[in-house]
């Protein structure tokens, strides 16, 4: 006669079976994101000998306008630095990044 109670199916913590089946769970996920970065760089590198690779796009490039008005008004020294950025919708550390590099 068979148990009808499989005990690799009970989830609860204190059964060794289903700690052993999370662990396995765990190691497949962790192997798979591996795989996923290992893929990425060998096409990263692929792109990158033909010249294909640029990277992430700048938010804040030397055209932007918010940035390039953002720098303007704080040049006039009329307005606090968190007015600014609130106007023109740039972030304080872009501001001052984008001041600093002007300098």
């Amino acid at each position: 006669m068979k148990s009808l109670k499989d005990t690799w199916l009970d989830l609860s913590e204190d059964n060794p079976y289903s700690e052993f089946l999370m662990t396995v769970m765990g190691g497949v996920n962790q192997l798979e994101r591996d795989l996923i970065r290992i893929r990425q760089r060998e096409g990263i590198g692929l792109d990158k000998k033909e010249g294909k690779y640029q990277g992430r796009v700048k938010k804040y490039h030397s055209k932007h306008e918010g940035i390039n008005y953002a720098v303007e008004l704080y040049r006039e020294r009329n307005m606090t630095v968190k007015k600014i950025c609130k106007i023109t919708n740039v972030s304080r550390s872009a501001l001052h990044r984008k001041l600093a590099e002007r300098k």
